[in-house]
């Protein structure tokens, strides 16, 4: 760590970003034309486009990157982060005198997806799983017809492994689908009998909420 900033020893890195119809993102890194000693010789940068639809296809530099199934940013790499509706762009070390390019493909038309709610809704589903498990009272616990609550809680995963497989059908099936699965899980866990109606009511306000916001 430094204090040169102090006496105007600082850098400016600059990043635009620009969207090519709804059909990809270019993101431009211009490096510093200022250089110090005290700089590290590499960066690792990542970018993160929020509110986003997954992937077909990312480059760095005009190389195309390898999807990171698990996660690891271990090197240059693009992942899609379903619970967050995020996609994470990871360079891996580059030389902080070099420009950086990297250019989206979306799997979809993001306009057609609005994913804008999804984490709220991933987030409350889950917690009202979670109170209605803790007593059993989940409505797909003893009825797998009726596990709609248990699909939204678990679509992340799904999608992510989806995504992984390139199979942006479904990813695009499951994305389109949460609103419902929502609306069905309210319906579900208002009309399951329950022991516990306190654990009842919170579920049914978490999942309202989530409806109401969207």
């Amino acid at each position: 760590k430094t204090l040169a900033y102090m006496d105007g020893d600082y850098a400016i890195t600059k990043v635009e970003v620009q969207e090519q119809n709804t059909k990809g993102m270019h993101i431009a890194l211009t490096a510093g034309t200022r250089t110090f000693d005290w700089l590290p010789e590499t960066r690792e940068f990542a970018f993160t486009v929020v509110n986003a639809v997954p992937a077909k296809s990312v480059t760095l530099n005009g190389q195309n990157l390898s999807y990171d199934d698990l996660k690891t940013r271990g090197e240059a790499s693009y992942y899609y982060d379903a619970s967050r509706a995020c996609l994470v762009v990871v360079t891996g070390a580059i030389p902080i005198d070099k420009d950086v390019s990297v250019d989206i493909e979306w799997a979809f038309d993001p306009p057609s997806f609005p994913v804008a709610g999804l984490r709220g809704v991933l987030s409350r589903a889950n917690l009202a799983l979670n109170a209605l498990n803790a007593v059993q009272g989940a409505p797909g616990f003893n009825d797998a017809s009726k596990g709609s609550l248990e699909r939204l809680a678990s679509l992340a995963a799904v999608v992510e492994m989806n995504v992984a497989a390139q199979d942006f059908a479904m990813v695009s099936a499951e994305l389109g689908a949460f609103q419902s699965y929502l609306a069905n899980a309210i319906q579900e866990v208002n009309d399951n009998p329950q022991s516990d109606k306190s654990r009842q009511a919170y579920a049914v306000a978490l999942l309202t909420q989530a409806l109401i916001s969207n």
